[in-house]
């Protein structure tokens, strides 16, 4: 017992020593970076109290949550070598420069690489998820999944990452949907409608416009779901559509989109009664779904739908603009700020200093578990 005891006080004293080095070096850091900083903020720093021992704790705290949200990127995607150095790389150049942390850039490329998105492919989305995020007020991970799960369905590739942002915020703020709602609507329809060859643009007006109605979320998709199989499958539908004279399948013989099918059935149902046209619906869409049917004619005839869809494929830069009214004034400027002092501790501890820690932690787990 007191020879494994009298092993970790060495341990510990050698660490502690090393420790005490790397925090010199990063003392000596922060004093070159406080420089940096001007003299009045080094000033203010000063008189805020702030012990350099207390800074390289904050950091090494800071640049572990950082080093671990790395992990999970690194554990997902595979990236070794200078592939992982540019996703490292990137994470904390979107921490320095925007409103979001490094770490918060790590949780979202990690949910790209879920998603199945290899090193370059991830690199050129975590932007336009990160201008979505902004856009939509919810966090970057949620929004890199809702971008990739949406792309993934509709069949989009990881370059047109920024089309699909641009159209998921033109949608949020045109449309009572916010992208949460969209990315649980699009779940469900998204499938669908890249078989029927529909794009982006016209589910997502699709969507819109039910939301209008209040018909949000999981509903909004499982219904145009069901309409959509109605439409290619169903006798009864199939039946009305021969009967109202439109045929469902283009000069191609490609079955024709939703928005095409929709309009033609709002001029044919124009001068329909209204017990003729809910029987109709309720034949064509199920019970389910004929509330989805109805609102989307009715936007057809109103000219509601086309429009939303016109806006929607106009809506190039969008996501980007919106993220950066949304950051103007006080509270994004603090957010910013948050952001920029995570960069700034990361790099404090980005040398030796967290390896060194890193080190004597686990010696120490190691000569503790020889005392049991």
């Amino acid at each position: 017992m007191a020879s494994v005891l009298s092993r970790i006080q060495i341990i510990l004293e050698a660490n502690t020593a090393n420790y005490n080095n790397e925090l010199r070096r990063a003392r000596e850091n922060s004093d070159s970076t406080f420089k940096k900083m001007g003299k009045a903020a080094g000033q203010l720093a000063l008189g805020a109290g702030v012990a350099i021992a207390g800074l390289g704790a904050t950091s090494l705290k800071v640049a572990g949550n950082f080093e671990a949200a790395m992990n999970g990127v690194r554990a997902v995607s595979n990236a070794t070598g200078e592939d992982f150095t540019k996703l490292r790389n990137t994470a904390k150049e979107l921490g320095a420069s925007t409103a979001f942390s490094a770490t918060e850039a790590a949780n979202g490329m990690e949910f790209l690489a879920m998603s199945g998105m290899k090193t370059e492919q991830i690199l050129s989305t975590i932007p336009n998820a990160l201008s979505l995020a902004a856009a939509g007020s919810l966090d970057l991970a949620s929004s890199a999944d809702i971008l990739s799960n949406i792309m993934t369905g509709i069949g989009l590739k990881a370059d047109e990452s920024g089309r699909a942002a641009d159209v998921l915020a033109q949608a949020a703020a045109s449309s009572n949907v916010d992208i949460q709602m969209l990315g649980e609507s699009m779940k469900y329809v998204a499938p669908i409608a890249k078989q029927l060859g529909m794009s982006l643009e016209e589910t997502a007006a699709m969507v819109g416009v039910l939301g209008n109605a209040g018909i949000q979320g999981s509903e909004a998709g499982t219904a145009l779901r069901s309409v959509y199989a109605r439409f290619a499958t169903d006798d009864k539908a199939l039946g009305h559509f021969k009967a109202m004279g439109i045929n469902i399948k283009d000069a191609s013989g490609e079955m024709k989109s939703m928005t095409t099918l929709t309009g033609e059935l709002a001029v044919a149902m124009k001068d329909m009664g209204a017990d003729k046209r809910l029987a109709v619906f309720k034949e064509m869409a199920g019970t389910e779904a004929m509330s989805a049917l109805a609102v989307s004619v009715d936007a057809m005839a109103d000219g509601s739908l086309p429009k939303l869809t016109k806006e929607l494929e106009n809506s190039e830069g969008a996501a980007k603009k919106m993220a950066d009214i949304r950051m103007e004034g006080l509270n994004g400027q603090l957010k910013g700020l948050a952001s920029a002092w995570e960069g700034f501790l990361i790099e404090l501890s980005d040398g030796g200093m967290l390896s060194g820690a890193a080190g004597a932690v686990g010696l120490l787990t190691a000569g503790l578990r020889e005392l049991t």
